[in-house]
């Protein structure tokens, strides 16, 4: 099926889906880019009891962890926009309404939440360079 032949108003839908699906997607990498650095700091565990000299087994994790904790921030920005604009809809019954507003708390929840990681992975690097030098 062609996307040109639909009402506008389904394609507009599909398009949101599309966006929605694509941020699913970044989040799916933001999972995989957490579970390497969890290998890696495995790893880094095991190589670190066995030969504690070695600075070949602590190289920077800070890059992957910043990385996929701003792709999730990202991702959940665009999921909290999505229900903020929700919040406008007219034409919503009291029990829609109700949820609308619900799922705009949690979301304004989960978006804090992945703010405040982000913002920790950043200070502990901060921190950690300023105690190390």
């Amino acid at each position: 099926m062609q996307d040109s032949v639909l009402p506008a108003e389904v394609q507009e839908q599909a398009d949101l889906l599309d966006q929605s699906l694509s941020k699913i997607q970044l989040i799916l990498g933001a999972v995989a880019l957490s579970h390497g650095t969890l290998s890696e700091q495995r790893r880094q565990l095991i190589c670190g009891s066995l030969d504690e000299s070695s600075s070949a087994c602590f190289p920077d994790l800070f890059p992957p962890r910043f990385t996929s904790n701003l792709m999730v921030l990202l991702a959940v920005l665009y999921f909290f926009r999505l229900t903020e604009q929700n919040l406008d809809t007219s034409d919503q019954t009291p029990v829609s309404r109700c949820s609308s507003h619900l799922n705009y708390i949690a979301s304004l929840f989960v978006l804090l939440a992945a703010a405040i990681r982000l913002f920790d992975v950043v200070f502990v690097r901060c921190n950690t360079e300023e105690i190390a030098a």
